[in-house]
């Protein structure tokens, strides 16, 4: 857990459209997390101190907690769309 709050700012994100017209605007568009920038998560881990033996764990266990969250945010964004 301590690690996936260390990288929570290590979102990658997209503007996705809102809407049935596909044009994306700054108004109209929202904020998408795609998945963590695993570039950061390993800056993260060595700055950490984490041994490079834990690494590969350590990234599953992430990658299990990361998959969790996205199908979170997608089940709100889901429930906030307009049927």
């Amino acid at each position: 857990m301590d690690l996936f709050f260390d990288v929570a700012t290590q979102w990658r994100s997209i503007a996705a459209p809102e809407g049935a017209t596909g044009m994306v605007s700054a108004i109209y568009s929202r904020i998408v997390r795609t998945g963590f920038d695993y570039a950061g998560v390993e800056s993260t881990l060595r700055m950490r101190g984490v041994p490079r033996r834990k690494h590969s764990a350590l990234l599953s266990d992430l990658q299990v907690m990361e998959r969790a969250a996205l199908d979170e945010m997608r089940n709100q964004r889901d429930a906030e769309s307009p049927a």
